[in-house]
């Protein structure tokens, strides 16, 4: 790093300033990484990131270091992987999301995630340095090392799992990449997440077919697809994918809409709920699948399989109301009440955040100094002669031929003002500078530990020196500097007053950053998110030709309705709009049908449509009846609110197991007792009646507690009710009305819960 500039002298980078000791050189002290990282173990693969540990001779500990090394790449000279067989474009925009995941990463508050140490660029790729538990192992070779995975396993595994999802999520990114490889375990049964998820799919993404085989095994069917939405849906799929493997052994099949992925039946009878979770997080939709880890928590811990809850009468009667007053504008969203606004594609190359201006290309001046900004850089061959002084390694050198030939015969220092005589090759200095010796030109380079190339800032007389690997490394500069090595894509952003991570193209009005490459858009910040675009598609890369509908919020490219303010999608259809998305749970059932827009905000409301207005009003005469034989409902309205039952009645007798009909008379049922007759009435109060029972289905019997019973055969009769939403009638029989009675005796015994011994009642009479 540079030193900061003080009373007006160029302070250069340690181990090349002006004081170093006679005789010393200048080589920069190297420990193998960085000139402070020494490797101590073998590689743990992880995707396109290889994990091994280092010891940190400036913190005197150990550590992990995290290598930028995608597969199936040929290998430079430093073994490896050249990503400059991409492009220099894709090897920069691949290190920048490689360094902005790792920050993201390294700031979550989790004990599952390692926390970013360092970052640096090196052998032609970049770094990460993590601290972290040292003695961990994949979880592959984890579940290789045993018969089975134990239930209580499998779920701490999930629990662990889904902690890491939730802080993920909270800090805005995403995992995208749960895998055997990039989930390690501790001796302690500790879960250390290693994922650089992202930073996957976008290389899957620009790549194409070709980066397919970089891809994840646990990768959802929406990461297949150039464009798509990943959320985290997207995450809870990769977590339902792991569970799975861990449970049953094998790899899930591949999802179909409307079929559940098999569970064999041993592992689902064992823990139905928590496979029909897994099942339910395996579906191919997103908006079929839990839409947040805490949701899919909830799910995986549940202890029963939840009951489907029948709609009762003020379900009905709500439902009702709103259905009395409903009303809906001519472009209002059924998902959230906003504006549905006519989708019109964007020009070609406009900016999706701000829909108004065209995104362009930046230029980059390979001439301008990255220090100043100002003053042109000049590249020259450090050799034959040498032009940096090898005395204070920063000065340059100037030289002038001899009073007695026209050969270059001397030397001087602009910087230290040492002197040297040159002849044939040999630079020597002069006794009053330094007790060096002459060496050739080679030999003194070696000596400064300076590169062959050089460039030198005209202005502010910055110096840089290549390295091997492609990197120009700042060795002396008027002010301090973020990062002293880098390569040249990032030094050209940096000239040019931008982060070394920025993209090559930019918005003219918003200033969005872009990365534009090969038929791929990627947005990579955005200062205002003015439609929601930066929300969704912030690192993604999204194909140039799907842009312009992408950039106003359609999913699909077709004509339709996209609101402004939730996203959610219609496209046109002959019979009405088909829904493409929406973030509405209740519509998201009918994801792809298409219905008019009346239909659909029926739908929103959980209104019953036109055509099912009469099933509608058969299931509220049904709760009417449920709620009145509940003992929720009255019998009737004014008087009749004090019967639970009136109507006439026939008094019937069991002979030779038939019943007879024996005499018309009225039949009434009070809180308190069962009145018979129409002259001469009986009353059977409720603690005399043992229960009740329909005979064929037809007739009502009465069993009292002496051991008698009394036949009756009631008429259907019309239950009126004023209800919210106005007066309303049913049809109730002999059935509801047994219903109703077991109720009314029901609520007796939980108020005398002890029994009592009862007199028994007046015998009725028996006319002959």
């Amino acid at each position: 790093m540079a030193a900061r500039v003080q009373h007006g002298r160029m302070l250069v980078r340690p181990g090349f300033n002006e004081t170093a000791p006679e005789g010393s050189h200048g080589a920069r002290s190297d420990w193998g990484l960085s000139g402070r990282y020494e490797r101590t173990s073998p590689s743990i693969a992880t995707g396109i990131v290889k994990f091994f540990r280092a010891q940190d001779h400036v913190r005197g500990d150990e550590c992990w270091i995290g290598e930028l090394s995608p597969p199936h790449l040929p290998l430079n000279s430093w073994g490896t992987a050249d990503l400059s067989a991409w492009g220099p474009e894709v090897a920069h925009r691949l290190r920048s999301a490689f360094f902005h995941e790792a920050f993201h990463l390294g700031r979550t508050p989790s004990r599952h995630l390692l926390q970013l140490r360092d970052r640096f660029f090196a052998n032609g790729t970049a770094y990460t340095v993590w601290d972290g538990p040292g003695r961990v192992r994949p979880l592959g070779q984890w579940v290789s090392e045993r018969e089975l995975v134990r239930p209580d396993e499998l779920r701490s595994i999930a629990s662990q799992l889904l902690e890491t999802l939730r802080a993920v999520h909270r800090s805005g990114a995403l995992l995208l990449g749960l895998d055997f490889e990039t989930v390690w375990i501790t001796d302690e049964g500790t879960l250390i997440v290693c994922s650089f998820g992202q930073t996957t799919q976008w290389l899957c993404d620009v790549l194409g077919a070709e980066g397919a085989k970089y891809a994840p095994s646990c990768v959802a069917p929406e990461q297949r697809v150039s464009g798509s939405v990943r959320s985290a849906a997207t995450d809870v799929f990769g977590l339902c994918f792991l569970l799975y493997r861990l449970g049953i052994g094998v790899a899930p099949p591949e999802p179909k809409r409307g079929v559940s992925v098999p569970v064999p039946k041993v592992a689902f009878d064992s823990a139905a709920h928590f496979w029909g979770a897994v099942q339910l997080g395996l579906s191919p939709l997103p908006e079929e699948r839990p839409n947040s880890a805490e949701k899919c928590g909830e799910l995986l811990a549940q202890t029963g399989v939840a009951e489907p809850v029948p709609e009762d009468l003020e379900s009905f009667e709500e439902r009702a109301l709103r259905l009395m007053t409903f009303r809906f504008a001519r472009r209002e969203c059924p998902s959230c009440g906003g504006v549905l606004e006519r989708a019109s594609p964007l020009p070609r190359l406009t900016c999706p955040v701000c829909r108004e201006s065209k995104i362009r290309l930046r230029r980059f001046d390979p001439a301008s100094c990255p220090v100043c900004h100002e003053g042109p850089v000049r590249e020259f061959q450090n050799d034959s002669p040498i032009k940096v002084c090898p005395l204070c390694r920063s000065g340059l050198l100037s030289f002038r031929r001899g009073r007695w030939s026209l050969r270059v015969d001397e030397a001087r220092c602009e910087r230290c003002r040492a002197n040297f005589d040159l002849f044939g090759g040999w630079l020597s200095p002069h006794p009053d500078a330094s007790s060096e010796p002459a060496r050739p030109d080679s030999e003194w380079r070696e000596f400064s530990g300076r590169s062959l190339r050089v460039r030198v800032c005209l202005a502010c007389q910055s110096q840089f020196d290549s390295e091997p690997d492609g990197r120009w490394t700042l060795i002396a500069s008027p002010k301090r500097m973020p990062v002293a090595s880098q390569y040249e894509e990032e030094w050209l952003r940096v000239a040019s007053g931008l982060s070394p991570e920025s993209g090559n193209a930019v918005c003219e009005s918003c200033r969005s950053d872009y990365f534009l490459h090969g038929g791929m858009l990627t947005l990579i910040e955005a200062r205002r998110d003015y439609f929601g675009f930066a929300r969704h598609y912030t690192g993604q890369a999204v194909p140039i030709e799907q842009l312009p509908w992408i950039g106003v919020g359609k999913v699909s490219s077709g004509p339709g309705f996209v609101c402004s303010d939730c996203g959610s999608e219609f496209d046109d259809a002959p019979a009405g709009l088909r829904l493409v998305q929406t973030t509405n749970p209740t519509l998201r059932e009918r994801t792809g049908k298409v219905l008019d827009l009346e239909s659909w905000h029926r739908t929103a409301q959980r209104l019953p449509m036109r055509t099912e207005e009469r099933e509608f009003e058969s299931g509220f005469d049904r709760a009417m009846v449920e709620a009145y034989e509940q003992g929720r409902l009255p019998f009737g309205k004014g008087r009749r609110k004090r019967f639970l039952w009136r109507s006439p009645c026939v008094r019937l007798e069991l002979r030779d197991e038939e019943l007879r009909a024996r005499s018309r008379c009225r039949f009434a049922v009070t809180p308190d007792y069962l009145e018979i007759g129409t002259v001469r009435r009986t009353r059977i109060r409720r603690e005399e009646i043992a229960g009740v029972r329909l005979y064929d289905d037809s007739s009502l019997v009465i069993e009292r507690i002496e051991g008698s019973a009394v036949y009756l055969q009631v008429p259907t009769v019309v239950l009126a009710a004023k209800l919210r939403s106005g007066p309303r009638e049913a049809r109730i029989g002999v059935a509801n009305l047994a219903n109703r009675l077991r109720t009314w005796l029901d609520e007796k015994r939980l108020d005398e819960p002890m029994p009592r011994v009862l007199r028994p009642s007046k015998p009725e009479a028996i006319s002959q």
